[in-house]
């Protein structure tokens, strides 16, 4: 009964590995030739993030932006400097870059500060009607009843000029009839008063157009006109900023080929991005088109609506900015005992993605590694991120005062211990060195240490370095040592998966197994 159920087993599987060994995606990610060239574009996008963090390492904006929860802005300029590099830019739009963030900071300071005037001229009423309110604090109303009492006393100027002018005339014209005498005062009072009004509407502007210096109004429009043209200018260099259509629904049979095809009609077109089908949703996928950010996403968008792909609808609606890139963890990973253990854990984690994708092999050099993988029993790398981080890989400890002193005080010590609350140190020497290897992994490899989490195909995605977690404030109420423990023994499960090595088969195991000839 046993073997009868295997063979159906047996039988249920090849008919379903029949039904999809010829669908691209399959083929792309385990056939020898079609895997092979997907290997080699992933293995240039590496090296291409590879490249633009070694331009930001020399430039030493990795060890000017520390990954703490603070360094919120800092963290984010670092972030898209990358994506800029990433995407071929140059310093000249690094620089843009800097002039764009400038410009951000002012915009929000001048949104607070306008609401702060608001928030003023509202509460103002408030303290005039509250019988207990303090009268000396009104500085700026007295500024305002000087100036407002200069314009009355400029006004009344005026008046007294053009009742003079009224009485002239009203001499000369003498001879003339009561009634064309009384329409003339009538109109002249009419034109008194529109003028008043527009006395009262102008200000003080009037003066100014009647002096005939209209050059300042000029230069002011050319200087604004100036100013957009630069504004401008900085959008257009801004290549880290790009718009992008999510489709929600695409079927197994889809291709990425096809939507390429789909989508470069439109212009702007960037690149698309497809999700792995997953057995949850019926195999479905889902996909991002990214696009530039010149162009009118939302027609585009509409357009793709209209569209079906073999008979699939696509359901593509406009994909949102990120709005909170830099996300905190817990601020316990402060205390170094958490920052030695992670050093570890991250050092282990880029070995094994290193010897994985092998981006620091040279081919000039292939008899150099065997002799330093002889040589050597530890830490062997040709990354330069690993180098001098061997001091903090060693534990230390007086194991020979503990043994002298006998082991009852050391049981007693580790009860108390396990009670009382830690006093939380920071090693600002060994968090440097931290940050280096976790903006590696962030930046390279796509990995985000202190979530434990891998972005797959994220050189694909709209946004290249879209989200990186970073360490939080310090909590108020301290852990014990039995916590703090606990804390970095979850975290060393959390990244269990990038800890262990990937052993791959030879040639001769794989043919034990089965492996066919082709």
């Amino acid at each position: 009964m046993l073997c009868i159920l295997l063979f159906i087993k047996f039988v249920f599987i090849y008919i379903f590995y029949d039904n999809i060994k010829c669908l691209i995606r399959f083929k792309m990610k385990y056939h020898p030739e079609d895997g092979g060239k997907r290997k080699v574009e992933l293995t240039a996008n590496l090296k291409n993030r590879l490249q633009a963090f070694n331009r930001l390492l020399a430039m030493g904006r990795i060890e000017a932006t520390p990954l703490d929860i603070d360094n919120r802005d800092a963290i984010i300029r670092l972030l898209n400097s990358a994506v800029v590099l990433m995407e071929g830019g140059s310093e000249d739009d690094l620089e843009t870059l800097e002039k764009l963030a400038e410009k951000e900071v002012d915009e929000e300071e001048g949104e607070e500060n306008s609401k702060g005037t608001l928030a003023g001229l509202i509460d103002t009423p408030k303290a005039a009607k509250s019988p207990n309110a303090a009268t000396p604090k009104s500085p700026p109303l007295g500024k305002k009843d000087k100036k407002q009492a200069k314009k009355e006393a400029k006004k009344q100027k005026k008046k007294s000029r053009k009742k003079k002018n009224r009485g002239n005339d009203s001499d000369d014209s003498g001879s003339e009839s009561s009634s064309s005498s009384s329409s003339s005062s009538s109109s002249s009072s009419s034109s008194s008063d529109s003028e008043e009004d527009s006395d009262l509407e102008e200000g003080e502007e009037k003066p100014a157009k009647a002096s005939g210096t209209k050059k300042p109004a000029t230069s002011e429009k050319e200087s604004g006109e100036v100013e957009e043209k630069e504004a401008g200018e900085i959008e257009s260099k801004s290549l880290h900023r790009t718009q992008s259509i999510f489709i929600r629904n695409l079927a197994p049979n889809i291709t990425k080929q096809e939507v390429e095809t789909m989508c470069s009609k439109y212009p702007g077109f960037m690149r698309v991005a497809l999700q792995d089908p997953q057995s949850e949703r019926k195999f479905f996928r889902r996909g991002w088109v990214t696009f530039n950010k010149s162009v009118n996403i939302k027609d585009i968008c509409w357009n793709l609506n209209n569209i079906r792909l073999r008979d699939c609808e696509l359901r593509a609606i406009v994909n949102r900015d990120l709005k909170q890139r830099v996300r905190p963890v817990s601020g316990l990973v402060n205390h170094k005992q958490a920052i030695k253990t992670y050093i570890k854990l991250a050092a282990k984690i880029i070995q094994n993605v290193d010897k994985r994708w092998a981006i620091w092999s040279n081919s000039d050099t292939p008899s150099k590694g065997k002799e330093a993988k002889k040589e050597g029993f530890g830490l062997v790398s040709q990354n330069p991120v690993l180098n001098g981080i061997t001091d903090y890989l060693v534990d230390e400890a007086n194991i020979e005062d503990e043994l002298l002193g006998g082991d009852d005080g050391e049981i007693d010590e580790n009860a108390k211990n396990d009670k009382n609350e830690l006093t939380i140190e920071k090693d600002e020497k060994a968090i440097a060195v931290l940050d280096k290897l976790v903006w590696y992994l962030r930046i390279v490899y796509s990995i985000d240490f202190y979530n434990g989490i891998e972005y797959p195909n994220e050189h694909e995605m709209p946004h290249r370095c879209g989200i990186v977690h970073a360490r939080g404030v310090i909590p108020a109420k301290l852990p014990t040592q039995s916590e703090m423990n606990d804390f970095i023994a979850h975290f060393e499960n959390k990244v269990k998966q990038f800890t262990d090595e990937r052993r791959t088969l030879d040639d001769s195991e794989c043919q034990k197994l089965g492996k066919k000839r082709l």
